[in-house]
């Protein structure tokens, strides 16, 4: 009964439409705990405002730490690299366009030497 209910608000409940934070700050903490001498201990017993476990351990919950969330790239660097990529890009395809047009170039200049120099047939002295 107590599983089926719980799960019932927790269908019934309407989502959250929230946006999410542009900041957040998150507190990490940290345990630590050391022996009492005995003597002490026992002299300070009767004070109920330190923060004892059964073992006769003091703990500190101490430490905080701050996170600032920094972007790796920002909007001028992700242009910049954008543009350099297809500075590059379109530089090569023109390289490589006209490589292709002087192998045409080329090809078709020497395929014209051959075929006029195999036209020109030596004249045979007639007898």
């Amino acid at each position: 009964d107590c599983i089926t209910a719980a799960l019932e608000e927790y269908d019934n409940t309407p989502i959250c439409s929230c946006k999410s934070p542009c900041s957040q700050t998150i507190y990490d903490y940290d345990v630590t705990s050391s022996e009492l001498n005995v003597n002490y201990f026992r002299a300070v017993k009767a004070i109920r405002t330190l923060n004892l476990d059964e073992d006769g351990e003091l703990k500190y919950l101490n430490y905080t730490d701050h996170h600032i969330e920094v972007p790796s790239y920002s909007w001028e660097t992700l242009m910049a690299n954008i543009g350099g990529n297809l500075g590059f890009f379109m530089g090569l395809t023109l390289v490589t366009f006209l490589e292709i047009a002087e192998f045409i170039w080329d090809f078709l200049r020497t395929a014209c030497r051959r075929l006029t120099s195999e036209r020109k047939v030596p004249k045979v002295a007639s007898l």
